[in-house]
């Protein structure tokens, strides 16, 4: 192949790869179907794990759910775990906690379900997509960015 028509990508500097860790320190808000706005935050999911927060098999369970993998019954308490843990990571403002919360906290119970997927969702588009290009053996595209306000309609009711 000519590399004029294929030329090979740059390096990317130092100054840009710390910018963009700021960045994703420093969260974006994002505005749930309940009509509540959080402040979201990519999580350190590798450390989650690491430290034992996130145990493997909760994220199997729950990349396998979102990628339609038939469910087995026993498996959907461990998902709605998962799913508990990634929200309370995720979300930075107000602090969710799973008990005693203090003035500025609330309880994860205080979420509805169709928040927490919507930020389930959220993550999905950022780290989660990451492992799933990883699962499959592709490359996550970087161009993608997420604006710094999104915006998640309300599920339809019948």
């Amino acid at each position: 192949m000519d590399s004029m028509e294929h030329p090979e990508p740059q390096v990317t500097s130092a100054s840009d790869i710390r910018k963009r860790a700021e960045q994703k320190k420093l969260g974006e808000t994002f505005k749930l179907p309940s009509g509540f706005v959080v402040k979201v935050s990519q999580p350190n999911l590798s450390g989650m794990v690491k430290n034992g927060y996130l145990p493997s098999d909760l994220i199997q369970i729950a990349l396998g759910q979102s990628e339609g993998v038939k469910t087995n019954p026993k498996d959907i308490p461990k998902f709605f775990e998962f799913l508990d843990k990634m929200v309370i990571a995720t979300v930075m403002k107000p602090k969710i906690v799973e008990k005693e919360p203090k003035e500025d906290q609330i309880l994860i119970t205080d979420l509805q379900d169709d928040d927490k997927f919507a930020i389930f969702n959220w993550w999905k588009g950022g780290e989660g997509e990451d492992l799933d290009s990883f699962r499959k053996g592709e490359q996550a595209d970087p161009k993608i960015a997420r604006p710094s306000m999104q915006e998640v309609s309300k599920p339809k009711t019948e």
